[in-house]
C-alpha cells in the first residue's frame, strides 16, 4: 500500500490499515514518508504490537516518463517501509 504522501489525512490511511489487519488477520506492507516527528507516526506506528519498520537510506528515486511531464525524479524526504503483521 501506497497512500498519497502529501495528503493531509495519511493518518486516515494508516489507521484504517491497522484496523484491516487485525480485522482480516493479514499482513499490510507500506511504503511510508520517514516522519517520526508526526502524531500518526506515535499513534499507530512506534512501539506499537504487530508493526515493524524498515528505514530505506537515502532517497527514493523514481524513473519518470518526461515526454508526458516535466517532475523531480527524487522524493524530496526518506521513507520507510512499514510492516503491519496480522495478529
Amino acid at each position: 500500500m501506497n497512500p498519497p504522501y502529501t495528503s493531509r489525512n495519511i493518518a486516515e490511511w494508516i489507521k484504517k490499515a491497522r484496523e484491516e489487519s487485525v480485522k482480516h488477520g493479514i499482513t499490510i506492507v507500506m511504503l511510508l514518508p520517514s516522519r517520526t516527528d508526526t502524531r500518526w507516526f506515535h499513534d499507530y506506528m512506534y512501539r506499537k504490537p504487530n508493526v515493524e519498520h524498515r528505514f530505506i537510506r537515502g532517497r527514493l528515486k523514481f524513473k519518470v516518463d518526461t515526454s508526458i511531464q516535466a517532475v523531480p525524479n527524487t522524493d524530496p524526504f526518506s521513507s520507510m517501509i512499514a510492516i503491519l503483521f496480522r495478529p
